[in-house]
């Protein structure tokens, strides 16, 4: 076997508290703000996978970094030996030398880094008074037992066995909704440069207004304003079943377009979000539509 295999010290994870579990459709957007939020560095080489914590509303957003060589995690492996061993449809823990991962219905569900020398009874008394949780079964194993245990009954590499995203398309429907702000700044910023700068070079003005695009996407404005409030939104648009068609974020607020076939419920939203403008609200065949600003 060729593959890099990624030890649990090198996996960054993120434990996010959640009213209900996020839709489907929002999931991308969510984690992409957890991630500003937090300020982890990404790049191409960057691999996250997550699981959510139903009894408690929480997702684990796990990440890290590898080349595009094959890889796989000691998790993958250890959800690997799992699935081929265990008929038990309960919560089972297992217990390595310096972590430990819960799984149910053959799914990772939970994982922590440990001190090697922490009791079961603490382990157990944990998860209980923090999920809610009662173990079932218990296995203290070894990852080079388990690896040995796999390699001798299959042919071929490790699978990947845990919910992985695809970090590079994270940030692709986010985009979209800040697209409009974006080219409207820039056609300002070319305004501007034609208006009062006449004597500039064609190209010199593409150039700084292609630095100027640069430093909005890694501004603070971008980074933490959007990645602190975005959530928010969002979370309220699902619970309250509204239809999001766009949103974006200037220096004034978020400019936002929603959907409902009840005019109450988008009149609701506005009451909700206190500082907030309304700029007309219409009747679209058999659904509202509203188009407000949302100043955060």
């Amino acid at each position: 076997m060729n593959q890099k295999i990624i030890e649990i010290n090198n996996i960054e994870n993120i434990l996010i508290k959640v009213d209900e579990a996020i839709e489907d459709s929002y999931l991308k957007d969510f984690f992409f703000t957890i991630l500003h939020k937090h300020k982890i560095e990404r790049n191409d080489e960057s691999r996250i996978f997550y699981s959510y914590l139903k009894e408690k509303k929480y997702y684990q957003l796990s990440i890290f970094s590898v080349k595009k060589s094959p890889f796989v995690t000691q998790l993958d492996i250890l959800c690997q030996y799992h699935q081929k061993h265990s008929s038990s449809e309960g919560y089972e823990l297992y217990i390595l030398r310096d972590y430990f991962a819960l799984f149910i219905e053959k799914k990772l569900y939970y994982y922590q880094k440990i001190d090697k020398h922490t009791p079961l009874n603490e382990l157990k008394v944990f998860l209980e008074e923090k999920f809610n949780i009662n173990v079932e079964h218990e296995h203290h194993v070894q990852m080079s037992q388990i690896e040995k245990s796999l390699t001798l009954s299959q042919k071929g590499d490790f699978l990947l066995s845990l919910e992985y995203l695809d970090y590079r398309k994270l940030e692709t429907t986010f985009f979209k909704y800040l697209a409009y702000v974006v080219v409207i700044v820039l056609l300002l910023l070319y305004t501007f440069f034609e208006n009062f700068s006449e004597h500039i070079d064609k190209e010199e003005k593409l150039k700084i207004l292609e630095k100027k695009y640069a430093s909005y996407l890694q501004s603070k404005l971008y980074k933490e304003t959007i990645s602190l409030n975005i959530i928010e939104i969002f979370k309220y648009i699902q619970k309250e079943n509204l239809s999001l068609k766009s949103i974006s974020y200037d220096k004034h607020g978020y400019k936002i377009e929603l959907q409902s076939q009840e005019r109450k419920a988008l009149l609701k939203f506005i009451k909700y979000f206190k500082h907030s403008q309304v700029e007309t609200i219409f009747e679209n065949g058999v659904v509202y539509e509203m188009q407000a600003t949302i100043i955060m």
